[in-house]
């Protein structure tokens, strides 16, 4: 007994290591006050360990040796458990009760030896559901409900030897029952720094064991002894002072059903102190008295505890840096109200600058690109390194934008195979140039500031076409561009001057500059895909013709992905021989044109 104790004592300390969760926990376990639960549980991933005793005394008038004497007995109670939060809604406790009885006898006449017992009592396990159905966190209100289960097991209990004579001192004797089981429904109103719970449950007695019966015969006492189903109650609250103690009271108590005469209800009062320390330990005082007669009038309480999170809490952010700084006119050093923008951290909101120039921004540590920019002036990046807890000025100093002589590109737009002109829309990719477009003639004008630019053209049907251009100052720049009908699906395109080495699938070199053209328009037409099929003259077998026909497209298609980098997946190879001739193969000029490299559009 005293090596448990002692071990939980020891270990109390060592709970207050972890995250502190402190909360009053009832006697046998669970969160709430002394005997009443509360409706709330503890919350994910904490664990309370608990230790808490009751002692009681009371005269006890008697006669000896012819003489009268008060002897005084001695009651005591201990409980050790632990309660476990497994959701924020749900926890689960475990308490094993112990119980100690003494009699001190008074040395008048003479001496006499005290006599005493000590013995396990009973196992309780309990689970517990609470649920917030109302609660303002800002205001401190809620209200939550609860339902709690248990049961409690003597299983492991055995009567103390010395238990007879005890009873003949006028103490309760020791009763093996069978396993209780309870359910109580909970309810808790809570504001701000008060709470008040109330609570209804049914308790099932246990049945006594046979041997518990027979000393029940013995002493003639089974109406006050044997178990009786009960009703539980209790209505309580409890008030917060400061920050390190609660002060507590409850009623409770348990009305017997079917009740004989002679056994009374149980009803005390139950006032209590909370003493929280900053380590998590929670140390509780209370008493008990007696609101009905025939139960014993008073008894005493005190309860150690302790709550720790089992779960690691979560890193603690860094401290935040500051950038601060002026934005000014680098000409005149006067203030300006610019834009101060974070172009390659989208997730982060840009700030204003004072009428001062001030700004001002908070950031986690870490490298950050700081852009300053106002109409009318040429913004500015510049890079800066921010450390935890840091402040760093970083000022900008913006130029004002000079009007620049602007050249201008013109031109015609015309379909490459009709010379008809087209409307089409003019673009400078990845600058702030406005998209401009060509008239009914095909005339295209637009102004731009001298540099480089890539002209793109687009037109419906037309494949995109796009190419550099070099603009100066007051330059006019005439530029035209011829566009292709984009190639549509079941469309063929025969490839004319593709050139094989003789019975081979090797390509002449003097082939490349088709190739490089078929691959542009590829290029142009991302979604196009192809079937390449090769076909030749009637000279030679069918197999042969089939195989060479195969082995020629294979290799324009391997061209086209090797040099080009066209996606393989968009170019089919097939050998069609000499099935499909579209001149005649008795003369030289017809077999000429039998053997080709035709282009078979096949999806767009």
């Amino acid at each position: 007994m005293k090596k448990g104790i002692l071990s939980i004592v020891l270990l109390l300390p060592l709970c207050a290591l972890g995250e502190i969760v402190p909360s009053g926990v009832t006697t046998v376990g669970g969160r709430g006050l002394l005997r009443l639960p509360s409706a709330r549980t503890l919350s994910k991933g904490s664990l309370c360990i608990n230790f808490n005793g009751t002692y009681r005394l009371e005269s006890h008038d008697t006669t000896y040796a012819a003489t009268e004497v008060t002897d005084r007995r001695h009651w005591g109670t201990g409980r050790i458990g632990f309660t476990y939060g497994v959701y924020d809604v749900f926890e689960f406790h475990l308490t094993s009760r112990f119980f100690g009885k003494y009699y001190e006898a008074v040395d008048e006449p003479q001496n006499r030896k005290d006599q005493r017992a000590i013995g396990f009592k009973d196992l309780t396990f309990g689970v517990k559901v609470g649920y917030p159905f109302y609660e303002k966190e800002i205001v401190g209100v809620g209200w939550v409900g609860g339902l709690h289960l248990f049961l409690n097991s003597p299983t492991l209990a055995s009567r103390p030897e010395k238990d007879d004579s005890l009873v003949a001192l006028g103490f309760d004797p020791f009763l093996k029952k069978k396993t209780e089981v309870g359910v109580q429904v909970l309810s808790d109103i809570e504001l701000e720094s008060m709470s008040f719970h109330t609570g209804v449950g049914y308790l099932k007695a246990g049945e006594l064991y046979e041997e518990s019966e027979t000393l029940l015969d013995t002493l003639n006492a089974e109406d006050l002894y044997t178990p009786k189903n009960r009703i539980l109650w209790g209505v309580g609250s409890s008030v917060t002072i400061g920050m390190w103690v609660d002060l507590f009271a409850e009623v409770t108590g348990r009305k017997i059903i079917d009740k004989p005469a002679s056994l009374p209800d149980t009803v005390y009062l139950s006032p209590g102190i909370r003493l929280k320390s900053p380590l998590g330990t929670i140390l509780e005082v209370s008493g008990d008295y007696a609101l009905v007669d025939d139960i014993p009038t008073w008894r005493v309480g005190v309860a150690l505890s302790a709550t720790t999170s089992l779960i690691p809490p979560p890193p603690k952010p860094p401290a935040l840096a500051t950038v601060t700084g002026t934005v000014t006119n680098e000409e005149t050093s006067e203030p300006l109200m610019a834009e101060i923008s974070f172009p390659e951290d989208s997730a982060l909101t840009s700030t204003i600058s004072t009428k001062t120039g001030v700004y001002e921004k908070s950031l986690p540590p870490g490298r950050y690109v700081i852009q300053a920019e106002k109409e009318g002036y040429r913004w500015k990046k510049n890079v800066v390194i921010l450390k935890e807890g840091e402040q760093k000025v970083l000022d900008f100093a913006l130029s004002k934008k000079v009007a620049e002589k602007r050249g201008q590109l013109t031109g015609r737009i015309y379909d490459a195979k009709t010379d008809e002109p087209l409307i089409a829309q003019i673009r400078f990719p990845e600058t702030e140039v406005p998209s401009a477009a060509s008239d009914q003639t095909g005339i295209y004008k637009v102004g731009l500031a001298p540099g480089t630019y890539t002209v793109s053209i687009e037109a419906e049907g037309y494949t995109t076409l796009a190419e550099p251009v070099v603009i100066g100052a007051e330059e006019t720049i005439v530029k035209n561009f011829a566009l292709k009908v984009k190639p549509k699906k079941g469309e063929r395109i025969v490839l004319r001057g593709i050139n094989f080495e003789f019975g081979k699938a090797t390509i002449k070199p003097d082939s490349y500059g088709i190739l490089d053209e078929a691959a542009k328009v590829l290029k142009d037409n991302p979604n196009l895909k192809v079937e390449i099929g090769g076909h030749t003259d009637s000279v030679g077998s069918d197999s042969y013709n089939t195989k060479l026909s195969f082995e020629r497209a294979n290799a324009v298609r391997q061209y086209l992905v090797s040099v080009h980098s066209i996606d393989p997946s968009r170019l089919i190879a097939k050998g069609y021989g000499e099935g499909m001739p579209i001149a005649d193969n008795k003369t030289k000029d017809g077999r000429a044109m039998n053997r080709r490299i035709e282009f078979f559009i096949i999806g767009d």
